[in-house]
């Protein structure tokens, strides 16, 4: 097998093309030979497969789950938490 035929994650994508090597078995991967477990698109810290709150603005920390403030509304009154002056609204 030539150099640029060799695919040692049998992902799918050559070695000279993979830009993820060592893709878990089994994953679905981009052209880049990347599957979500190995990308961070929104650059927030957390992985593409756990990250609840894709597309986080830059530089806003974020919780366990990739969710910056400016995306989580905990009392669900429509008002994000960075901006909610009443955190605890009851539901109604």
């Amino acid at each position: 097998c030539a150099e640029t035929q060799k695919d040692t994650d049998a992902d799918g994508v050559s070695d000279a093309n993979d830009l993820c090597p060592n893709t878990p078995a089994g994953s679905t991967v981009d052209v880049n030979g990347c599957a979500d477990s190995q990308k961070d698109t929104d650059n927030d810290g957390v992985f593409d497969d756990a990250d609840q709150c894709p597309n986080t603005p830059t530089g806003e920390p974020v919780d366990a789950n990739g969710c910056a403030e400016s995306q989580k509304d905990t009392d669900g009154d429509g008002i994000t938490d960075n901006l909610d002056l009443c955190p605890n609204t009851p539901l109604g």
